[in-house]
C-alpha cells in the first residue's frame, strides 16, 4: 500500500488548504470527507454543505482551493460555483470536482 507523505504534491496541496463539498446525499459526502482525511486534510479545513445557497457563502468567505460537488444542487448547476471559484484563482492554483 502506498503512503501518503509529504513527498506527494497534492497531498500537501490538499494539507494546506480549504475543501468544499457540495453533495445532497450525506453518506456520499461523508466518504469524500472521509478520503480527504485519509490523505492528510484536517478536518477544520473541510467544509460540506447541501445548499447551493450555503456553497456561495463558504466560496466567498473561505474561498476554498478544493471544490467538490454534484453536478446540479437545488435544481441548479454547480458550473456557478466553479465559475466562483475561478474569480479567485488561476487554473493551477485550484482543483474543481464534479461527481
Amino acid at each position: 500500500m502506498l503512503e501518503m507523505t509529504s513527498s506527494f504534491p497534492l497531498i500537501d496541496f490538499l494539507g494546506e488548504n480549504y475543501c468544499l463539498i457540495v453533495e445532497p446525499s450525506q453518506s456520499f459526502a461523508f466518504a469524500v470527507q472521509n478520503t480527504l482525511q485519509s490523505m492528510g486534510v484536517s478536518n477544520s479545513k473541510i467544509h460540506k454543505t447541501r445548499r447551493m445557497q450555503d456553497a456561495r457563502r463558504i466560496i466567498e468567505e473561505k474561498k476554498p482551493k478544493v471544490l467538490i460537488s454534484e453536478y446540479e444542487i437545488d435544481f441548479i448547476s454547480s458550473m456557478e460555483l466553479f465559475e466562483m471559484q475561478a474569480v479567485h484563482y488561476e487554473p493551477s492554483e485550484r482543483i474543481s470536482f464534479v461527481i
